[in-house]
């Protein structure tokens, strides 16, 4: 009984043996496959183009065979030319390099290609796979912004950009102008396409984005990224039209310094607006809006300076002190909202206030000098009573002259005039004579 017991045990354990014996050999066997070295391993190539495949082991090969996707053999040798699209590549069997050109890639050779080396020591064959993909290039996109033509500032806008999809898949991404922006979360959507021989699947991308006033004008551009694109990509995009309310560009036009008092001013403000503002100015609690004018002030229309500048302009006529301290008050306004701009102004002279020109300031100015310098020559003279101009300074002996007389000329002056008084006298005494006498017949001279 016991040795019957021990039988079967025994059988038992030689049963388990063999069958681990078993597994071991299918297991080696599996494991065992030797694989060539491919490269590359998978090739997207465009149909038309040209590629080389490449298998390779450690050791001389006796064959080298490659199985086509559609299920042709090839049996390539370096001097092999049987067709005109194949073509033995690689450095040769010796050198254990099994190698396949194809010039041309058409459709039929999109798969997986299979290369066989035979080493000739009778084990199975070396087994490599290449992945050949021909490239289909994706349908140009199409882009759709929602609500396009109501984009407002500080706000977010919707889009999508769908395409079909080509093969390998396309990479999509986005951008405003030159920027790349990402959407919050990836979101797109993939639905396969209704034509059962295109393999092709509708993808959609869809991108939330928050606008400010300076992505107006900008070009929101949906790219796809592709080989089988002549430049590796395309794109679409259209551009951002973005209404936002006027704002000044600089607080420092809010004061305008330099007006010249008497001549006709402009209060000049820059405004950064889209679309156009409205313009509406209040002097004095007296509103003008842009187009108007009375008898003091002109108010310009907006003039557009570049895409989203404009210029808004107030003309006063004969511009006085009392416009210096007044405030101006400029709203401008659009379909986004309205801004109030608070505006003073400050005045300078003008040089013509007089209404006389430069030559006859210059002239009044000369004579005023003159009369200046004459009234101080007059002055000059009557203090020092030497008058350079006066008539009687011709007679020296008038009895008016004050003439300057040295003493020495003083009293040869005198007795010229004692000598000439006792000659008179004398004159006299004959005269009597001769007048008053009797006749005798002399007469004295």
């Amino acid at each position: 009984m016991r040795s019957h017991q021990r039988n079967i045990s025994m059988d038992k354990q030689k049963t388990l043996l063999t069958s681990v014996a078993i597994f071991v050999v299918l297991f080696a066997s599996v494991h065992c496959q030797r694989v060539a070295n491919t490269n590359p391993s998978h090739v997207t190539k465009q149909e038309g183009d040209s590629v080389d495949l490449l298998c390779s082991f450690g050791k001389a090969i006796s064959r080298c065979d490659f199985d086509m996707p559609n299920n042709e053999r090839l049996k390539l040798r370096p001097d092999w030319d049987r067709n005109d699209n194949y073509r033995y590549y690689g450095e040769g069997l010796d050198k254990g390099q099994c190698g396949l050109k194809i010039l041309r890639l058409e459709r039929k050779h999109e798969g997986n290609v299979t290369c066989r080396l035979d080493l000739n020591d009778g084990s199975d064959d070396i087994i490599g796979v290449i992945i050949i993909e021909i490239a289909k290039a994706p349908q140009e996109p199409v882009l759709t912004i929602s609500d396009s033509n109501r984009l407002f500032a500080n706000s977010e806008f919707q889009a999508q950009c769908t395409f079909r999809d080509g093969r390998p898949s396309a990479n999509l991404s986005w951008y405003l102008d030159n920027e790349r922006i990402y959407p919050k979360t990836p979101d797109y959507s993939i639905q396969p396409h209704e034509n059962s021989d295109d393999d092709s699947a509708v993808i959609t991308s869809h991108i939330t984005h928050y606008l400010t006033p300076d992505d107006n004008l900008k070009k929101l551009i949906c790219r796809l990224d592709h080989p089988a694109f002549e430049n590796g990509f395309t794109n679409t995009s259209q551009q951002l039209y973005v209404n936002y309310q006027p704002m000044a560009l600089s607080r420092d036009e809010l004061y305008i310094p330099g007006l010249e008092i008497g001549r006709t001013g402009d209060i000049s403000v820059k405004i950064r607006s889209n679309p156009r503002p409205n313009l509406q100015w209040t002097v004095d609690g007296k509103t003008i809006r842009e187009g108007d004018q009375t008898q003091k002030y002109v108010a310009n229309h907006a003039e557009q300076m570049e895409d989203g500048r404009w210029l808004a302009k107030l003309t006063i006529i004969e511009l006085n002190l009392e416009d210096t301290t007044k405030t101006y008050t400029l709203r401008a306004s659009n379909l986004a909202g309205a801004t109030d701009y608070q505006i003073r102004i400050g005045g300078s002279p003008s040089l013509d206030d007089s209404g006389l020109g430069i030559i006859s300031i210059i002239g009044i100015t000369i004579i005023a000098l003159f009369l200046l310098v004459l009234v101080v020559l007059l002055a000059v003279a009557r203090v020092t009573k030497r008058w350079c101009f006066a008539g009687d300074s011709m007679h020296p002996n008038s009895p008016d002259s004050e003439a300057h007389i040295a003493p020495e000329e003083d009293k040869t002056h005198e007795h010229y005039e004692q000598q000439s008084k006792v000659s008179d006298d004398e004159e006299g005494i004959d005269h009597k004579t001769a007048t008053n006498g009797k006749s005798n017949g002399n007469t004295s001279v």
